[in-house]
């Protein structure tokens, strides 16, 4: 009896959310701190803000930008102008497709900033905002594309709830956040047990990523 071939996954791919997506989608009281991209003419670079400042003065840099020197990495390219497959579902799959790989498991892009944001009410509504979009991206071929989602630890009440959520009405199959402190307190803080509580329930794992 023959072994079946070996699995193979990208177990750290990401994607690209449209640019809007939270100025667009957040309660309108939230937009102007939202994450947000803001092209600077003079630099040649998309800037990254979030809230009061600056998160990224090189918008998306890793995603797109393979084979570029740092000096000029992403230097006069847009975040809208980098891989299409970022953005785009059925394009991913084509990628997959091309390089043998039978799953990829999807972290974020730009919301790799939403462990950065201060404000609870923000995080919480931010976090809602990506997961429901990569819920609907991975749904394009849940075979092939395993999202995994944001969980507000601004929030550790909140961030149980999402947990819950991502793994039941979302189909995610994880759950994720920066490895930063969160109001003063290291994951291991105990403030944070219903948020491992809610993932152990929900049959989901945490993964920590940092952004």
């Amino acid at each position: 009896m023959s072994n079946p071939p070996p699995i193979v996954v990208d177990a750290d791919g990401h994607v690209c959310e449209p640019a809007d997506l939270w100025e667009k989608n957040l309660p309108p009281h939230l937009r102007d701190n939202s994450i947000r991209l803001r092209w600077n003419a003079d630099t040649g670079y998309d800037e990254c803000w979030v809230e009061d400042g600056m998160a990224t003065d090189r918008g998306l840099v890793g995603l797109g930008n393979a084979g570029l020197s740092f000096a000029d990495f992403g230097r006069g390219m847009h975040y809208e102008e980098i891989s299409p497959a970022g953005f785009d579902p059925r394009e991913r799959v084509k990628v997959l497709d091309s390089e043998g790989i039978d799953l990829a498991v999807l972290y974020p892009g730009l919301g790799l900033k939403l462990g950065a944001i201060r404000d609870a009410e923000l995080a919480v509504a931010s976090c809602r905002v990506y997961n429901d979009w990569i819920a609907g991206y991975a749904a394009t071929d849940p075979r092939r594309l395993a999202g995994v989602g944001a969980l507000p630890m601004q929030d550790p009440g909140a961030a149980a709830r999402e947990a819950r959520r991502i793994a039941g009405e979302l189909g995610l199959r994880g759950g994720f956040c920066r490895p930063n402190p969160y109001g003063g307190h290291g994951l291991h803080d105990p403030v944070f047990d219903p948020v491992y509580d809610a993932l152990e329930e929900a049959g989901i794992p945490l993964a920590l990523h940092g952004g």
